[in-house]
């Protein structure tokens, strides 16, 4: 009997959370060709409909993974509020909107503690920047092709989470801030790996060309 009942009880958590929630996991957001939805009238029930991408009439992806196997949709992307189906099928609230973390002249809708943050970071009733327990995975537009521009998923740390690298975010690292929906070739396509491999590479061949120097000061010497 308890068996039945434990199992008529995980029944109705999944059919709950099934109404509530739609949920993929990152493996199959990245795997979507995004082809397949462009210039379309009708989106799929994975997307929160028309697209922020910069791509006409193509449909807008946007989810927050909690783990690589739970990504939801934020069914409602304008909304100032992400809506979090739990295992439980309560649905959990999070501000989506944060401020910096030296801000003025900035809010957010109030929060009364960390959790009630996307950013994982209430100070005085205002989200601010902090570190976030979800990843973001979101369509933006691979430019490398001038021509044929390509809308992608990519994933990484939810928008305005501290970054130093493109890699880290859902879309590029802009002045250490992550962007999500946009552009991914940047203005300017050197980015800062490029710079710090440069400057090491720069320093090793001034040690090299500095101990020849010092074997050929030997070398004279010892004639």
């Amino acid at each position: 009997m308890n068996i039945k009942h434990a199992f008529s009880v995980s029944l109705l958590n999944l059919i709950i959370q099934s109404v509530h929630a739609i949920t993929m996991t990152k493996e199959e957001l990245l795997n979507l060709n995004l082809k397949d939805y462009e210039k379309t009238d009708v989106c799929p029930e994975f997307s929160y409909g028309k697209s922020n991408s910069f791509i006409e009439f193509s449909c807008g992806f946007s989810f927050y993974c909690l783990d690589d196997n739970n990504c939801q949709l934020d069914k409602n992307y304008t909304s100032p509020y992400f809506e979090f189906t739990e295992n439980d099928g309560s649905i959990k609230k999070y501000i989506k909107g944060y401020c910096p973390k030296d801000f003025e002249n900035c809010t957010t809708e109030i929060c009364t503690a960390d959790s009630d943050c996307l950013s994982n970071k209430c100070y005085n009733g205002v989200c601010i920047r902090g570190k976030s327990k979800f990843t973001e995975c979101v369509d933006n537009v691979d430019d490398s092709d001038y021509e044929h521009p390509l809308q992608v998923i990519k994933c990484g740390k939810p928008d305005g989470e501290e970054c130093y690298f493109d890699r880290q975010c859902p879309g590029r690292c802009v002045s250490n801030s992550c962007r999500s929906h946009v552009y991914l070739t940047p203005i300017n396509p050197i980015h800062l790996e490029y710079l710090i491999y440069i400057a090491i590479a720069f320093v090793i061949l001034v040690m090299l060309f500095l101990c020849i120097l010092k074997l050929i000061s030997n070398t004279n010497s010892a004639i």
